[in-house]
């Protein structure tokens, strides 16, 4: 086999497996997540995620936050943050937060 060949083959390859590899649903789903699963199920099973907060309420009941970033393709590139809140370290809801377009191209207006 050719230098050539292979070499054409190789980058057919890599462009459908980066194809393959560009997220268009979240990972962040019903069927992934179920009310009442426990935090270290969801961390198990996500990840860390980058970033975590929490208070108490007047009952004195934790209630906490886990956000988790995600790059999904959609004719574009975006970044979208998913917050997943717990009470008392089980799962109770999920919303979804900052959504940013990436590699956008920056347009500079000089006056």
């Amino acid at each position: 086999m050719s230098a050539y060949r292979m070499m054409f083959f190789l980058t057919a390859f890599l462009f459908l497996l980066s194809c393959a590899a560009a997220r268009r649903t979240s990972k962040f789903t019903a069927e992934s997540l179920k009310p009442g699963i426990t935090k270290e199920e969801v961390v198990r099973k996500f990840g860390k995620p980058y970033k975590e907060s929490f208070f108490y309420d007047e009952q004195k009941v934790l209630h906490e936050k886990l956000y988790y970033k995600e790059t999904h393709f959609n004719s574009r590139w975006y970044e979208i943050n998913n917050i997943l809140n717990f009470v008392n370290a089980r799962f109770v809801s999920l919303e979804q937060g900052e959504e940013k377009m990436l590699y956008q191209d920056e347009v500079i207006i000089k006056k």
